[in-house]
């Protein structure tokens, strides 16, 4: 039980801290408002209007949000298996070219379909 107070009030010390900088910064904090300041800010445009629900967001940026957690959650799965390949049998080594060869046609399709491209529209069979 010993080892876990210590850890407790270690986690006791760090939240405290953070909850205290954030409060801080609060109090001590320049609270100057203008119109512009509480205006809503995305990438240097100002937004025209505020609700999100009338708003049209192209497909494009869906493809390329569901392309970059496709290949974000290889890069996860492929890591271990770099770190621990000598540690492994030749089965796990099939079983990561299958994972590997599985992610290059998702590449190809993506290519094929003109995902990647920002510079004209998408093509016409998506």
């Amino acid at each position: 039980m010993n080892q876990y107070l210590s850890l407790f009030i270690y986690i006791l010390i760090v939240f405290s801290f953070i909850f205290s900088l954030i409060w801080l910064s609060g109090v001590l904090g320049p609270k100057r408002h203008s119109k512009i300041k509480d205006s809503p800010f995305e990438c240097g445009v100002i937004a025209k209007n505020t609700n999100l629900l009338s708003q049209k967001i192209e497909v494009k940026f869906f493809l390329i949000a569901v392309a970059f957690l496709v290949f974000e959650a290889g890069i996860i799965f492929i890591y271990p298996w770099v770190t621990y390949h000598k540690e492994l049998s030749s089965e796990s080594f099939s079983y990561i070219l299958f994972f590997i060869s599985i992610l290059c046609l998702c590449r190809f399709y993506l290519l094929f379909r003109k995902v990647l491209n920002w510079n004209k529209k998408l093509s016409k069979h998506s």
